[in-house]
């Protein structure tokens, strides 16, 4: 059974007396930490004080109250620390979509009514499958969903991953069910592929453009910006990427590659 690290930390003082901050209180420490090692995997002692802006000493004492608690374990000689396996697979098939992009529908709607676009939101299932999360298009329009998996919505929807994520979602693809996926995924998700992956693509339709998009909790997902209309212009696509890029500053960890786009060739993968 697990212990409760949270109640555990209440008689332990993890964070040094000028390490104060706006969630520097021994429970906010310890989410983060788990927070942390959930989404980029083994760590050292050295990246996880970086990374928690925390001293040695106070750090040593918050993966100590982890240990105890079972919720995280040392490997590799004891230069490592990772979590539980039990809590590591809790991790793999969370689904924290509703909560991550609750806000990213609001800015999809006035971003898609002020550009006159579609913008669709495909995020992971419990499964590891991408599927439709949120659209802009009126329920009264048909919006395309994943039938044939898209190859530029998965590289998107990859390349948002973190190192561990993506070996995650490899190893769920290869255990599923559906063969027809598993062939597909094998055949796109090169790591060569994924690195080059420029954080947004022009689609292989050529009136749609593919953004990788990651949640402050790490869920990993994928964009369409799709035209209306056969006579619409790319630069409509690209108005809105920018107003989106805009208004989701410090609301997302990951839009695109971060950067306005330009008019200009367009660069496809």
């Amino acid at each position: 059974m697990l212990v409760n690290p949270v109640r555990a930390a209440e008689a332990v003082s993890l964070v040094d007396d000028d390490e104060a901050g706006a969630d520097s209180t021994p429970s906010g420490r310890l989410l983060q930490a788990v927070e942390l090692l959930g989404r980029n995997g083994a760590m050292t002692y050295k990246d996880l004080s970086a990374a928690l802006a925390m001293s040695k000493a106070a750090t040593w004492r918050l993966v100590a109250t982890l240990r105890e608690a079972r919720w995280v374990c040392i490997r590799q000689g004891g230069t490592r620390i990772q979590l539980d396996p039990r809590l590591d697979v809790l991790f793999s098939t969370a689904a924290f979509a509703d909560s991550e992009f609750s806000e990213l529908g609001d800015e999809m709607g006035e971003v898609a009514a002020i550009t006159s676009v579609h913008i669709d939101l495909f995020c992971p299932n419990r499964k590891g499958v991408l599927v439709l999360h949120d659209t802009t298009r009126r329920l009264t329009v048909s919006a395309p969903g994943i039938e044939v998996p898209d190859d530029k919505l998965l590289l998107a929807m990859h390349a948002a991953m973190t190192p561990p994520q993506l070996e995650r979602y490899s190893a769920q693809v290869k255990a599923s069910a559906d063969p027809e996926l598993s062939a597909h995924v094998a055949v796109i998700s090169s790591r060569r592929r994924i690195q080059q992956f420029p954080g947004q693509v022009w689609g292989a339709d050529g009136r749609s453009l593919i953004v990788s998009v990651r949640g402050h909790m790490g869920t990993a997902a994928a964009i369409r910006i799709a035209q209306k209309t056969a006579s619409a212009k790319r630069a409509r696509l690209i108005e809105a990427f920018n107003a989106m890029l805009q208004r989701v500053n410090g609301k997302l960890d990951m839009f695109g590659n971060g950067s306005p786009m330009q008019q200009g060739p367009h660069r496809q993968m």
